[in-house]
């Protein structure tokens, strides 16, 4: 531990230095990272709020390493996280390391990413196809390309956040909330499936269901401040201004330094 930094602090910049790290696909450092913020977890004594932040933090960067192609096969069939599994946590990325490692020894790493680079390029292909036959209203050519993606790929439940990403990116909101809805079945973790059904129905102005799901993202992934801050955004927009105000009190109240909820609770409170 630094000295003179919280541990909380020092977490957070551990696991945002483990997923900076997975972006420029450097696997092992960036999993030692995440490694690093996960014994600081379980060796200090972090409560409370921080404690709440932590654990959604740590949720949302087990879901990228989980979707990540990568690391996919190095993973356990269980690999997840809960509130208090940090050691198992812990000791299924040192196994992933350990693996990765072996892997490296044999030369067998660069023959399994060339394949999987090769695969995620054809996915991409299909997905862009997918959204340009959309966009075009050519639906009979866009339902056999998105046969062809499910037939491929469809064991992910990404496969469908993206399929249905791409509907969203087209405006066509009934048929990404649908896709997203078979992702969150396969993976009822997967957050952004939660974000892109919400904003669906906040664009198809279903407002009472939007705020289902949001209360669904409490139940999943705990109280966090950016929840109720969109939550705030949405009865704005829903012209409830009593849950917009209470639910921009409770993001601040959470998150007491940011000055995204400040700005958001100004606007709300002086309506």
């Amino acid at each position: 531990m630094v000295i003179g930094i919280k541990p909380a602090i020092e977490v957070k910049g551990l696991l945002g230095r483990g997923r900076a790290y997975l972006n420029k696909k450097e696997i092992i450092k960036g999993i030692m990272a995440i490694c690093e913020g996960i014994k600081l977890i379980i060796n200090s004594k972090i409560f409370g709020k921080e404690k709440i932040e932590i654990d959604y933090l740590l949720a949302e960067t087990v879901q990228i390493v989980s979707t990540i192609p990568e690391i996919k096969d190095y993973l356990p069939e269980d690999f997840g996280y809960s509130k208090g599994g940090e050691r198992k946590l812990l000791q299924d990325l040192v196994g992933v390391i350990k693996k990765i490692a072996k892997e490296m020894e044999q030369g067998k790493i660069e023959k399994n990413n060339k394949e999987i680079e090769e695969k995620e390029k054809r996915k991409k292909e299909l997905l862009n196809m997918l959204q340009e036959y959309i966009t075009k209203k050519n639906y009979m050519s866009a339902g056999g390309i998105l046969k062809k993606i499910l037939t491929d790929f469809g064991s992910s439940p990404d496969v469908f956040v993206e399929v249905g990403n791409k509907f969203y990116l087209t405006g066509d909101y009934k048929q990404s909330i649908k896709f997203c809805k078979e992702a969150l079945k396969k993976d009822p973790k997967n957050m952004d499936a939660y974000r892109i059904i919400i904003n669906s129905y906040r664009f198809l102005r279903e407002y009472a269901t939007a705020e289902k799901y949001y209360k669904k993202t409490l139940q999943v992934f705990g109280e966090h401040g950016n929840i109720y801050y969109n939550m705030a955004k949405l009865y704005s927009e829903w012209e409830k201004q009593d849950e917009a105000k209470n639910s921009i009190k409770k993001a601040i109240e959470l998150e007491p330094e940011n000055q995204e909820y400040k700005a958001l609770a100004k606007e709300i409170l002086d309506h």
